[in-house]
């Protein structure tokens, strides 16, 4: 999968970092539900640890203005000043945003918190991921309202 991902990825080779910023702004930004960032927010403010964990590239991704603390991506090598579509490790979905998150929470020495942690998503292959917390919510992708808790 990740060859796969690397041949779709192949236009990175060829794009600017304001390329792909205004890709972002222009592409990605815009299919935001303003609930979701606004519950983003209100974990931020109420003291939580907000993660954006996405198979998205972190090389668009980073320049996103949304609450959060870390945002953990599919990760691609950069070589000078022009990145490459070769993906660094593994595409960032399914058990491989397990793996990513904990490598993350080490780092910085947290642990989850089962009971009182929150995941979000709007695709049932993070069910590995929304298995680390009690508080487990699908998103619809229609409207970004929460269509069903997952753990309870």
């Amino acid at each position: 999968f990740e060859k796969a991902k690397s041949a779709l990825l192949f236009p990175v080779r060829y794009m600017s970092d304001q390329e792909f910023e205004d890709f972002y702004h222009q592409h990605v930004e815009i299919y935001y539900y303003p609930q979701v960032v606004a519950e983003m927010q209100s974990k931020k403010d109420e003291g939580y640890v907000v993660i954006l964990c996405t198979a998205s590239s972190e090389v668009y991704m980073k320049y996103n203005q949304l609450p959060i603390d870390q945002l953990i991506g599919t990760r691609t090598r950069r070589i000078g000043n022009h990145e490459t579509s070769e993906i660094i490790g593994k595409n960032c979905k399914g058990k491989e945003k397990i793996n990513r998150i904990k490598e993350y929470l080490k780092n910085q020495d947290i642990e989850i918190d089962y009971e009182n942690s929150y995941a979000y998503s709007d695709s049932k292959s993070d069910l590995p991921m929304l298995s680390l917390t009690k508080n487990a919510f699908l998103v619809s992708k229609k409207d970004g309202e929460v269509i069903e808790q997952i753990n309870s």
